[in-house]
């Protein structure tokens, strides 16, 4: 069996939909947080978070998490700067006025 039919094989039919916290925009001190915490900063932090509560595994004082608001903010902004500069350059190198938007995302907005 190739490397590709096994992957085909386990492909969930339907697709995962990950539920994430984006109303939360204070940084996530990790002493308080754990795999509770998932939602809000993610898989990693949630797990480092759960490492701090091992003894005898030495993690940095006074970690913190991002939480998701901030990478969905980012995500905002990049897209309408990146519509923004195709805009321009389609401007720039062609004689029609306006591109047609390939690119706008209501879903992120």
């Amino acid at each position: 069996m190739s490397d590709e039919t096994f992957w085909k094989n386990r492909e969930p039919s339907i697709p995962v939909t990950i539920s994430r916290d984006t109303l939360t925009s204070q940084l996530v001190n990790l002493q308080n947080a754990g795999l509770n915490s998932i939602k809000t900063i993610g898989g990693k932090a949630a797990n480092f978070a759960e490492l701090q509560k091992v003894a005898g595994i030495k993690v940095p004082e006074g970690s913190l998490a991002i939480p998701f608001y901030y990478y969905e903010q980012h995500m905002k902004v990049s897209v309408i700067n990146f519509e923004r500069y195709i805009y321009n350059l389609f401007a720039k190198w062609s004689n029609r006025s306006q591109p047609k938007s390939y690119l706008h995302r209501p879903d992120v907005f």
